[in-house]
């Protein structure tokens, strides 16, 4: 595995240092985070614990892979600032369950003591039905559209388009004949 470092950039608000770095693994399947941060933390001299390797990008059927990473001044500022989610990723931090108080066990109900047989049937009161019965439903009308006369009476192709449901529109101009074979254009 060989390790390039592509952009160093200082941020010093932040209390790191952010690389972009390639590492090629030509002899192996892509790197772990932990294997990086080892590879990363040798390639800077410093320690492991101040790495933290935010994005691992493997690219189908190369054996290249790219990545963002960031080393902390401190181990302290590093778990301070540092997402959590990546602190996880990276083996700082122990992954916390997502609710920190178990919940509750609904409570078992007692058994209730068997049924006595009684002397004298009481008459129970009318229970209302488990469903109620629906009543169906009639399909839906479509409206009716009525169909209306034009204002103008006009012309009887204007009436007979109104039968059929349409607008007069404008009446169209012929085309003009092309020029005839035989007539040449005017010159100029």
């Amino acid at each position: 595995m060989e390790l390039k470092i592509l952009e160093q950039r200082p941020n010093p608000l932040m209390k790191r240092t952010e690389y972009r770095f390639e590492i090629f693994h030509a002899e192996a399947p892509t790197p772990s985070r932990d294997e990086v941060r080892a590879e990363l933390a040798k390639a800077t001299n410093a320690p492991k614990e101040r790495v933290i390797v935010e994005r691992l990008n493997a690219r189908y059927g190369v054996a290249r892979s790219r990545g963002e990473a960031a080393i902390y001044e401190n181990s302290d500022a590093a778990k301070s600032i540092a997402q959590e989610h990546l602190l996880v990723r990276n083996g700082l931090k122990e992954k916390v369950a997502k609710s920190t108080t178990p919940a509750p066990e609904p409570e078992k109900k007692a058994e209730a003591p068997a049924p006595t047989p009684k002397a004298t049937p009481e008459p129970e009161p009318a229970a209302a039905p488990s469903k109620p019965e629906r009543k169906p439903e009639p399909p839906p009308v479509a409206p009716k559209v009525e169909k209306k006369a034009p204002a103008s009476a006009g012309s009887p192709k204007s009436e007979k388009k109104a039968e059929a449901g349409t607008t007069p529109s404008k009446p169209r101009k012929k085309a003009e004949p092309a020029a005839a074979a035989g007539e040449a254009a005017p010159a100029e």
